[in-house]
C-alpha cells in the first residue's frame, strides 16, 4: 500500500508525539542496532478482540525491518523502531524501544479486510501494557484509495480526529490530507501538502495549519543511489535547524507511499 502508514505518522508524531521519552543513548548504540538487523527472529501476528482479523497470506510471516531514530541529529540514536512484514509485503507490527535500552515500550499492530487484502485498522498499545490506546479505522475508493481514515486518539470508542486523502489526477498520487480534529480540545486543525520529484519519488511533506496555512513542519526525504528510501530530516520551523533525523536502511515504498 502506497499510502497506507502515512496517515498513522501523522496522528501519533503531531498529536500524542510517538509517547516518546527521547532520552539520549551511547553512539555505540549503532553497533548494537546491526547485531539485533542479523538476529533471527519470526513472531506471529496478534489476535485482537473486536477487530478485523489480520489479512493471512499463505507465505509465513516474520519478515523484519530496523530504523533508527536520532531525535537530537546529534549522530546518537535515541529510538529504534522494528518493522515486521508479511511476506506479502504487508506491514504486521511495529515495536518501538523508547531510550535503546533494549525495552519495547510500545507496540502498533495492523488488520487487513480477509476479502479484499486492505488495510482495515490500525491500534497502538502505547504502554506495550496490553491496553489500547490509539486506533485508526481505514475507509476505502472503489479504485482502492484511501478515502478517509476515521482515528480514536484516546480508545474511548468516540472518533476524535477525520483524515481526508486529496488526490492529483494520477491515480495513485496523494497532494494533501486534512485532518478534521472533532472537537478534541485542539485549536487548530492540520493538513500535509506532498511535493514530489522529477522521478515521481516523495520529496517532501510539509505540515501546515488548516485552514490557514502557516508552516509547521517540513519533513524531507533522501535516497541512495538504488532510489530506495534511506533518511528522513524533520525540521520543526518553531527550532531552528534540523531537529530530528530517521535512518531507514533498504525501504522501498513500503512506508511511505
Amino acid at each position: 500500500m502506497r499510502v497506507q502508514i502515512l496517515a498513522v505518522i501523522v496522528i501519533i508524531l503531531l498529536l500524542v508525539a510517538c509517547g516518546c521519552s527521547r532520552d539520549s543513548s551511547d553512539h555505540d548504540a549503532a553497533a548494537e542496532v546491526r547485531k539485533i538487523e542479523q538476529a533471527a527472529d519470526n513472531p506471529q501476528p496478534e489476535e485482537t478482540a473486536g477487530a478485523p482479523r489480520p489479512y493471512e497470506p499463505s507465505a509465513p510471516a516474520g519478515i523484519r525491518k530496523v530504523i533508527t531514530i536520532d531525535w537530537y541529529a546529534d549522530g546518537s540514536p535515541d529510538e529504534i523502531c522494528y518493522k515486521y512484514y508479511y511476506k506479502t509485503g504487508d506491514q504486521m507490527r511495529d515495536e518501538r524501544d523508547y531510550g535503546v535500552d533494549g525495552t519495547i515500550d510500545e507496540v502498533c499492530t495492523y488488520f487487513y479486510d480477509e476479502d479484499t487484502g486492505l488495510l482495515a485498522r490500525f491500534e497502538a498499545d502505547k504502554g506495550n501494557d496490553g491496553t489500547l490506546d490509539f486506533t485508526s479505522d481505514y475507509y476505502w475508493t472503489g479504485e482502492e484509495r484511501i478515502d478517509r481514515i476515521e482515528s480514536d486518539i484516546d480508545a474511548d470508542g468516540v472518533v476524535d480526529a477525520v483524515e481526508y486523502y486529496v488526490y492529483s489526477d494520477m491515480l495513485d498520487t496523494v497532494e494533501r490530507i486534512e485532518v478534521d480534529f472533532l472537537g478534541y480540545g485542539y485549536d487548530t486543525d492540520i493538513a500535509q501538502d506532498v511535493f514530489y520529484g522529477p522521478d515521481g519519488s516523495l520529496e517532501r511533506i510539509e505540515y501546515v495549519t488548516y485552514p490557514g496555512g502557516a508552516l509547521q513542519i517540513v519533513v524531507r526525504y533522501f535516497y541512495d543511489d538504488s532510489g530506495m528510501l534511506i533518511e528522513e530530516e524533520w525540521d520543526y520551523t518553531s527550532e531552528p535547524g534540523i531537529q530530528e533525523r530517521r535512518y531507514l536502511p533498504g525501504i522501498r515504498g513500503q512506508i511511505y507511499f
